[in-house]
């Protein structure tokens, strides 16, 4: 699912991309995140959302609480994937602003 959603990313088929990362995610259990790419799959999801346009930027509070309450040993490991991640850290600034539209979508009280 990581890599195809990576391929939909680079050829900007970004509604195909969420769909596949949408439903392997939703399907994912906590038990079942055994592994780093399991980790790295909500990165890649929530940069999506937020290049995907403003229709999927109200998924972005969620996954930024998800991805904030990994493991230490899981976020050190998916800080090597840069660009991901580098979304992640830029948007988790962004809506901690509470003017932010997309914090607005998240009850403006904070994540």
């Amino acid at each position: 699912s990581f890599n195809l959603a990576q391929a939909y990313e680079y050829t900007q088929r970004y509604s195909e991309a969420l769909n596949l990362l949408q439903s392997f995610t939703t399907a994912l259990t906590p038990g079942d995140m055994t592994t780093v790419n399991h980790f790295a799959v909500p990165i890649l999801y929530l940069k999506l959302c937020y290049v995907g346009g403003p229709q999927y930027h109200e998924r972005i509070p969620a996954l930024l609480r998800q991805i904030e309450a990994f493991p230490d040993v899981a976020t050190k490991a998916v800080q090597s994937l840069a660009t991901h991640w580098a979304y992640y850290f830029f948007l988790k600034r962004l809506t901690a602003n509470e003017i932010s539209p997309i914090m607005a979508m998240s009850g403006g009280g904070g994540l």
